[in-house]
C-alpha cells in the first residue's frame, strides 16, 4: 500500500484525525478497535516531512488521551452511581 498520496494530501484534517483517534483509543470500550498509536505515528511521519507542524500532533495526542481517559472515567462513574 502506497501512503505517499495520503501524506501529500495531509492538511487540517490530519490533526483532527489524531485527536479523534487518540480520544477513541483511550476511552472505554473502543481501545481495542481504534488504532490511535498508528494515527500518531502517521502524523509524526507527516510532520517529519515538513507538511505538518511538529508540535501540533504532540499536543493533540496528549489532549486526546486526556479527553478519552476522562470520558471513560465519567462513563464508569455514572454507571456506578446509577446502579
Amino acid at each position: 500500500m502506497d501512503i505517499g498520496p495520503l501524506i501529500e494530501a495531509a492538511g487540517w484534517w490530519s490533526s483532527a484525525v489524531v485527536f479523534a483517534m487518540t480520544t477513541a483509543e483511550t476511552s472505554a470500550f473502543l481501545g481495542k478497535l481504534v488504532p490511535g498509536e498508528t494515527a500518531i505515528l502517521l502524523a509524526s511521519a507527516i510532520a517529519g516531512r515538513g507538511d505538518l507542524n511538529v508540535l501540533l500532533p504532540k499536543a493533540l495526542a496528549v489532549a486526546g488521551g486526556v479527553t478519552g481517559e476522562n470520558l471513560g472515567y465519567a462513563l464508569g462513574h455514572c454507571a456506578s452511581v446509577s446502579s
